[in-house]
């Protein structure tokens, strides 16, 4: 992130204020209740505001999580934290969505991290 302010600055030299949108299904808010707070997902969550709305993300997640292709996790085999939350929140009836945020570009300090 702090790369890209860098990379904008040097091919589009402007005053005004960036910001960088995102979609992905790492962004779907339920992730929060299933990893714990210091997991690297949620924690590039937290620099990002979301905006309404969602679609499905069963898909993308399994492609991106298991390499697997399809919405049915039935291959899926838990090797990490992660891939087990997955599963579990698949296999009680969950599903995933996949949602877009967006942070402010700031010139120094904006692009760590925040607290919860």
């Amino acid at each position: 992130m702090a790369g890209a302010r860098r990379l904008l600055d040097a091919v589009f030299p402007s005053p005004t204020r960036r910001v960088l949108t995102g979609s992905s299904w790492m962004l779907d808010d339920q992730l929060g209740d299933l990893l714990t707070p210091d997991s690297n997902i949620v924690r590039l969550q937290r620099t990002f505001q979301l905006v309404p709305g969602w679609l499905d993300g069963d898909g993308a997640l399994l492609r991106s999580v298991f390499r697997q292709w399809g919405d049915s996790p039935a291959s899926g085999v838990a090797r990490t934290g992660l891939q087990q939350a997955v599963l579990d929140h698949l296999h009680a009836g969950g599903h995933f969505r996949w949602r877009t945020g967006w942070r402010e570009l700031g010139a120094t300090g904006a692009d760590q991290v925040r607290a919860p």
